[in-house]
């Protein structure tokens, strides 16, 4: 009798480990968290690494005038860092997976309506924060 483990259907094990080992093989560095904290400037709100993002926006981006290519300048650099950080969304938000709340029913898992007010106060505490610093 051969022992079979059965499969798990956890979200990490089917979803987030085999797309962390897939941008790995494609190049893409792991950062423990504590790193990537450390590169926020000790900000967990903070979602970009800007030390980061300015050294490949000054690696990788060039402007080309009149036939000539020229390195970004550091008003271009903080153009985008400011770009890419104050997006000023305003669209609809739809949290889908939501939590179980006490009280709320478990009928149909994931779609609660309790949950589903906690995960949009959730997410608009987390957006307040971010745009707080």
């Amino acid at each position: 009798m051969t022992d079979t483990v059965p499969p798990s259907f956890l979200e990490d094990a089917i979803s987030k480990q085999p797309a962390m080992e897939l941008l790995q093989k494609l190049g893409w560095k792991y950062l423990r968290p504590e790193e990537a904290v450390r590169l926020r400037g000790g900000r967990r709100s903070a979602v970009l690494l800007d030390g980061v993002l300015e050294e490949q926006l000054r690696k990788l981006n060039r402007v080309r005038y009149k036939g000539e290519e020229y390195a970004f300048s550091e008003g271009n650099i903080q153009t985008a860092l400011m770009a890419l950080r104050d997006i000023g969304f305003d669209g609809v938000l739809r949290p889908d997976h939501v939590p179980t709340v006490e009280g709320d029913s478990n009928a149909n898992a994931g779609y609660s309506s309790f949950g589903r007010l906690y995960a949009i106060g959730y997410i608009r505490g987390l957006r307040e924060a971010v745009y707080a610093e």
